[in-house]
């Protein structure tokens, strides 16, 4: 189990967003997850969910039981090649088809095998498989997704494989580098060294496989500042690399106010760990998810959302005794200690926002701003600040104030306290410290006639 902790860019208050990750680890018991959560609309799905589904095979005629329909062989001069239906040989049913090498040619390929009107989505992933066998061992081949009309625009495959002389099954997965509407071919291309070479093939698939995403366990309600839960299920069994799965918590208006992004592989359920906004600021939250391979949005699949079955936010009221401490008066140009003590009730599984404390001038400009990043539901905190000129800012103000905006007037803050009446800054430097008369006498120190002994 990987704990992985990802920080907010954009969301509220830049909390900490906690993403706990299974790799191939099944649910047990309740699979609507944590208790007073509900799944999404198909949560009752068998979870780890069952492998990544297929769209149909695109591939017109796969096994040759019929005829050459949809098939053709080109063969590269001077090499000659012929496409047969064989029925005294299959992988599966009665026929297959075999490519003979007649006339071997110069160079590495003598013939091709290719079904063209083939259409690809970019950064969609696909599945090819296809049976074959040689008239002998070591037999290359090579499978290709290419333009049929323009030369040198592949689509992302290009794969070798090595024949043998029994039926056996061959696949690979890629990802469809840039989209084709039925102007690109699946190909196999063929060597030949002599007369009389063959390869025979049979059940030729190619089909888009598609991940599977499930927003499974959800909560209907949530107080505001807490800690709470969801969880995802995916299964990637058939994609060859690792996918980032993306998740936002968004507010009622759509808009991002917390993400997490990990990678993920295989199948397993990613469990996240969001803080809730105030209920102020949205009353109301949901979710989205989706994979990619690369983490950018425009090359998403398997998008899912509860935007149709929200979060509601439930407002606390949260009690704070707040203390704040600082001198009467300081010297422009120094340094003086401000001091905030507090306490919070409820703070039970509360994860509070920033505490602030801020200096602004007589006509309100802000000077300069402390922040606290993980305060608690009780705590004493120093902050130091240097005293303004008082020809710039006269007197001062502070402002302290727990608040997931930074804002303290937008409606958001847990607490919000202002000193009783202004520092005064005084003008001038500071004063020179008195000097000091140091005696030794004997063995002792004596200070401004006091003594000091040592020992």
């Amino acid at each position: 189990m990987n704990r992985i902790h990802c920080l907010s860019a954009t969301g509220f208050g830049g909390l900490l967003v906690t993403a706990i990750l299974w790799t191939a680890l099944p649910c047990s018991g309740d699979t609507t997850g944590l208790p007073g959560s509900r799944g999404a609309s198909d949560a009752g799905r068998e979870l780890p969910l069952e492998p990544a589904y297929y769209d149909s095979n695109l591939i017109l005629n796969p096994g040759f039981e019929d005829s050459l329909d949809f098939w053709a062989l080109v063969s590269f001069p001077p090499a000659e090649g012929l496409l047969e239906i064989d029925s005294t040989t299959s992988a599966k049913g009665v026929n297959s088809a075999r490519v003979t090498i007649v006339e071997p040619g110069i160079g590495w390929t003598c013939a091709e095998l290719k079904q063209a009107g083939l259409s690809f989505e970019e950064d969609d992933y696909y599945e090819l498989s296809f049976w074959s066998k040689a008239s002998r061992d070591n037999y290359f081949v090579v499978a290709k997704a290419v333009n049929d009309t323009q030369t040198g625009q592949n689509y992302g495959l290009m794969r070798s494989f090595q024949i043998g002389t029994e039926w056996e099954q061959y696949s690979c997965v890629f990802d469809a580098t840039q989209s084709a509407s039925e102007e690109a071919r699946l190909g196999f291309s063929i060597s030949g060294n002599s007369p009389g070479d063959a390869v025979w093939f049979d059940v030729v698939e190619l089909r888009n496989v598609v991940p599977e995403l499930l927003i499974s366990s959800y909560p209907d309600t949530v107080n505001e500042f807490t800690v709470f839960e969801i969880e995802l299920a995916y299964n990637l069994e058939s994609i060859p690399d690792e996918m980032w799965l993306n998740t936002r918590m968004k507010d009622d208006g759509g808009e991002t106010l917390n993400k997490c992004d990990v990678k993920v592989s295989g199948q397993g359920v990613v469990e996240i760990q969001y803080v809730a906004p105030p209920e102020v600021l949205t009353p109301e939250i949901y979710f989205g998810a989706y994979l990619t391979p690369d983490g950018t949005w425009g090359s998403q699949t398997a998008y899912v959302t509860t935007s149709a079955d929200r979060t509601i936010i439930r407002h606390v009221d949260f009690e704070a005794t707040v203390n704040l401490s600082y001198p009467a008066a300081a010297q422009e140009d120094s340094l003086f200690q401000v001091i905030v003590d507090y306490e919070i009730t409820p703070g039970e599984n509360t994860i509070f926002p920033y505490l602030v404390c801020d200096m602004n001038g007589a006509d309100g400009t802000p000077i300069e701003r402390k922040i606290e990043w993980d305060p608690s539901a009780a705590d004493t905190f120093q902050f130091e600040f240097r005293a303004p000129l008082a020809s710039e800012h006269g007197d001062v103000w502070l402002e302290c104030f727990m608040d997931g905006s930074r804002n303290p007037r937008d409606g958001t803050n847990i607490f919000h306290v202002e000193n009783e009446g202004p520092i005064v800054i005084q003008g001038g430097p500071p004063p020179d410290p008195p000097e000091r008369r140091i005696e030794i006498v004997g063995t002792d120190i004596v200070i401004d006639g006091s003594r000091v002994f040592l020992t």
